[in-house]
């Protein structure tokens, strides 16, 4: 369906690109005396504007980057409304996204210079690093992480401007739209380990996204490329990545305008900090990346600039910079007939997907170049909603949407090789519609099965423990065994009898159970096992339907668990976090001097010290330390960083660990241990904004009676807490309680309502 010529106030050009979630349009705004004004405007695709998991996403989009004022980032002016449909209109930027930069260079089979490269990666990270510090109008930060930094999110100005844009999927504070826990978005060749693999991320994701940026401009290879989607999630994963220079197109020099050179030694170093598997090991902030790459050019004397890369573009598009807004030109009725023709051709992309060019709606496209590859697939509204593989990114331009005019034939045009033409394309048209009923007589016995699954994104199909095929052809009526799994999701396997033609059973995998254990206080060496094996990392991976014994073991001297195993009878879905306490231990019972100890065996001599004990050291010297380093304070006026000497004679020393944005820590150095170390890990508070209701009930926190009948962002100690409200009224006295658990490093929001407090009247 074409979209209206206007929309609101504005008048709509032309598309500019379509994607997963919506289109852009170049549009016009005009205004008093002959004023005009080009923008560009993001609405919803239509099919999706009643989706309201979309509706979020999009206005989450909106709510982001319009509080984001940076030369680096697309503005957005504002989110309207008109008849009931969102649209985003932001600034329009007339040039070329990264992406088709990138195919121009390799169609061209050129490179961008090393220190254009390295220049428009410091722009890229002068946007990240603003984003990722933008605090919000309460003064807190926002905790924006932008998630698919990719080519296709990067514009370039034909007078050298380069933009970040599409926050759609970018993880924020108080986003109305929140990602289910263990879900995938982006796009998967330009992810971070920890992104693919489900972690939480921050800054640090989005500077590995940067650093496959530049290695691409670099080296023209995408690392992480793979034959299907589950090819290069495990790539990613893995994240191995050999140097820049190992590729074959860094050789060891780069021509630098002022006469310098730029090392391969020096540019791996820079690549791969970036790219370092471990989020420790890489650049702490975007803004310590694009301080080393200003650093390395300031050395090689470079004069980089937005001019440099203004005339980089001028030579590669010599037909313009900036796309041309005129309609394309008619075709002749000879195109339009290969156009036609063409569209019954299958052909492969370098993805290796193969495809016709005007596939049919629900249509779902084989993932290998031969005929029959394996069921692996999307869910029903990712196949409907995303892009090919080829693209690896939300949108695609105007020429992945050809338009075909064809004049009107008349008798004054209509020649002999016109009825030639015709007759060849009725030829054609005829025998491939003899093809299809002759393989639709042969297979009018037989069921084809496509499952619709909900849940995760890749997934495989198995008939009767055999993988499915792709377009493979099953028997009607007899009950098969059809399994549906993925990774992190409980397998479904149930019994299905298909019937003729294409059957589509609908799959909702729910998330497999994990467990997740804190111990309080987080003290270092304490061991921890599930089902007799220990738990190696978290969250832990459960067998669904089994059941567990969750226990700790190993823990420090002079402290005891409350309980030391904890049980999970039957682990079905989602995540099982259990809490450890460690406690003072208890003194062990003294013996009566009065009953006498068992003698030994006869004939075994007692040794001279039987019975007597051993003499224990007086004092305590312990080195103290800290994840994360921290300053310590303890009472008999030790002080300073971790790690730190602290030495206990004669009486106990108590010691107190604080660390900006972590819970402060405690711990009691026992003399008579000798010399011993120990290590605390500090854990980061939950923070909760609750309110009670009515407003002037009272509110309690954990039995603490607080200032307000609401608390914001207080800041709380991982675990189980409770919240009453408590309000009088005629003599009576009515209560709610809310019990809540909390991990560390969430933001939760609670209210507490007295749902039988009489409705009416003046509260006292």
């Amino acid at each position: 369906m074409s979209p209206p010529a206007t929309l609101g106030r504005y008048t709509l050009l032309r598309r500019l690109a379509a994607g997963g979630m919506g289109e852009v349009y170049l549009a016009e705004s005009q205004g008093a005396a002959g004023f005009s004004r080009l923008v560009a405007i993001k609405r919803i695709l239509p099919h999706l504007a009643r989706d309201e998991d979309f509706v979020r996403k999009f206005i989450d989009e909106a709510n982001i980057m319009v509080q984001l004022h940076h030369g680096n980032i697309v503005g957005v002016q504002e989110l309207a409304d008109h008849d009931g449909e969102l649209y985003i209109v932001m600034e329009y930027l007339p040039g070329r996204d990264l992406k088709a930069v990138a195919q121009r260079l390799r169609q061209r089979r050129e490179r961008m210079p090393a220190e254009l490269a390295l220049w428009l990666c410091a722009e890229i990270c002068a946007a990240l690093d603003y984003a990722h510090r933008k605090t919000g109008p309460d003064g807190h930060p926002m905790g924006i992480v932008h998630r698919d930094v990719s080519p296709s999110n990067v514009v370039l100005g034909s007078g050298g401007e380069v933009k970040l844009l599409d926050f759609g999927i970018a993880r924020a504070r108080g986003r109305l739209h929140q990602s289910i826990s263990g879900t995938l978005q982006g796009k998967f060749v330009y992810m971070s380990p920890e992104q693919a693999d489900g972690r939480p991320v921050d800054a640090r994701s989005d500077v590995f996204s940067a650093g496959l940026l530049l290695y691409e401009l670099l080296t023209g290879v995408r690392p992480f490329d793979g034959e299907s989607e589950t090819e290069t999630l495990r790539k990613v994963r893995m994240a191995r990545i050999d140097p820049p220079s190992s590729i074959g197109h860094v050789d060891g020099t780069s021509g630098i305008s002022s006469g310098g050179a730029i090392g391969a030694d020096t540019l791996d170093t820079l690549v791969m900090k970036a790219l370092a598997p471990d989020p420790d090991a890489r650049y702490e902030t975007a803004a310590d990346m694009r301080r080393s790459i200003l650093h390395l050019l300031a050395d090689c004397r470079s004069l980089m600039d937005a001019r440099h890369l203004a005339d980089f573009l001028s030579r590669i598009y010599p037909e313009g910079v900036a796309p041309s807004q005129t309609p394309d030109p008619p075709l002749s009725i000879d195109d339009a007939l290969a156009l036609q023709l063409g569209a019954l051709t299958p052909s492969v992309n370098p993805m290796t997907r193969t495809r016709t060019a005007d596939p049919a709606p629900g249509h779902v496209t084989p993932r290998g170049g031969g005929p029959v590859t394996p069921t692996t697939g999307r869910s029903d509204a990712a196949a409907r909603t995303r892009p090919p593989a080829d693209d690896h990114d939300l949108g695609r331009s105007d020429a992945a949407f050809p338009r075909v005019t064809v004049p009107p034939l008349g008798p004054a045009v209509v020649s002999a090789r016109g009825v030639k033409r015709t007759l060849t394309l009725g030829l054609v048209l005829g025998a491939l519609i003899a093809t299809g009923a002759a393989l639709w007589w042969t297979r009018r016995g037989e069921a084809t099965l496509e499952p619709v699954v909900a849940g995760p994104e890749v997934w495989e199909v198995l008939v009767n423990d055999g993988l499915l095929l792709r377009g493979a052809r099953l028997p009607v009526g007899e009950r098969l065994k059809v399994c549906v799994r993925a990774e992190g999701f409980v397998e479904q396997c149930p019994s299905l009898v298909l019937t003729r033609g294409v059957n589509r059973p609908v799959f909702t995998l729910a998330p497999s159970p994990v467990l997740e254990v804190t111990v309080l206080p987080p003290t270092a060496g304490v061991r921890i096992f599930a089902g007799g094996l220990e738990v190696d990392r978290q969250p832990y991976p459960l067998r669904p339907g089994k059941g567990y014994d969750v226990c700790l073991a190993d823990w420090p001297a002079g402290l005891e668990p409350e309980t030391r195993c904890q049980a999970i009878e039957r682990a079905e879905s989602g995540r099982y976090a259990l809490m450890f306490h460690l406690v003072p231990a208890r003194p062990a019972p003294l013996v009566d001097a009065g009953v006498p100890a068992p003698k030994p065996d006869a004939g075994v001599a007692d040794p001279p010290d039987r019975g007597r004990p051993m003499p224990r050291p007086r004092w305590t010297e312990l080195l103290l330390s800290s994840t994360p380093e921290a300053t310590a304070t303890c009472d008999d006026g030790t002080t300073g960083k971790t790690p730190l000497t602290v030495n206990a004679r004669g009486e106990a020393v108590h010691c107190r660990l604080t660390a900006e944005g972590y819970l402060p820590a405690d711990h009691v150095v026992e003399p008579g241990l000798g010399n011993r170390r120990h290590t605390l890990v500090l854990v980061k508070p939950a923070l909760l904004s609750a309110r009670a209701e009515p407003g002037a009930a009272r509110l309690l926190v954990d039995g603490r009676l607080q200032p307000d009948s609401y608390v914001q962002r207080m800041a709380l100690a991982p675990g189980r807490h409770r919240l009453e409200a408590v309000i009088e009224k005629d003599g009576r006295t009515y209560r709610a309680e809310e019990k809540i658990e909390l991990t560390s490093g969430e933001e939760k929001s609670i209210l507490v309502r007295i749902a039988d407090y009489p409705a009416g009247g003046s509260e006292p």
